[in-house]
């Protein structure tokens, strides 16, 4: 496995990757989040080998985090996991750009009606942020919530969404 610090406007960000698969996008500095999902974890072992495919994501997450929200939307995750958590994130990754859905929401759509409590916890272990896209799920109200990288970009990624998609729609009319 390989590890790929860089420096975003959003903050400094760590990519756990091999060849050419992504396991975890995170603030820089969140190393033992990756350490329960991986026997073989050493971070004495990690070397940054960058192939054209990473080279290209790490690019894209750089113009994601720059403000052009759309540069990630062509990566599609291959989500793992226990039943209920992959299927969390299924969900909400069908969540269209520029809509929200509330945890209660995303719960009945993964088929858990009662566990819209544990779908935060689900969104809180994202090993994607950003390309699984918890930052559409919020509090019932549609209150922004908590996300991973902290509220303020939730709420400027939510706006910025709606917004093209509004240009969009009014594009059509």
């Amino acid at each position: 496995m390989s590890l790929e610090n860089i420096q975003t406007p959003i903050g400094n960000l760590s990519i756990y990757f091999n060849l050419n698969k992504i396991y975890k996008i995170s603030p820089m500095g969140k190393v033992k989040d990756v350490s329960f999902q991986f026997d073989d974890y050493d971070p004495s072992a990690f070397r940054v080998y960058l192939s054209a495919e990473i080279k290209s994501f790490i690019d894209d997450l750089m113009k994601f985090t720059d403000g052009n929200f759309e540069s990630l939307s062509k990566y599609r995750p291959n989500i793992e996991g226990s039943s209920f958590s992959s299927n969390s994130l299924r969900a909400i990754s069908k969540i269209p750009a520029g809509e929200t859905r509330s945890y209660k929401q995303v719960a009945l759509l993964a088929g858990y009606p009662n566990a819209y409590r544990a779908i935060g916890t689900a969104c809180g272990k994202n090993p994607l942020p950003f390309i699984i896209p918890c930052h559409r799920v919020v509090n019932s109200g549609n209150k922004v919530g908590n996300y991973v990288m902290g509220p303020r970009l939730k709420r400027q990624i939510l706006e910025y969404e709606s917004e093209i998609k509004e240009k969009d729609h009014i594009a059509v009319v």
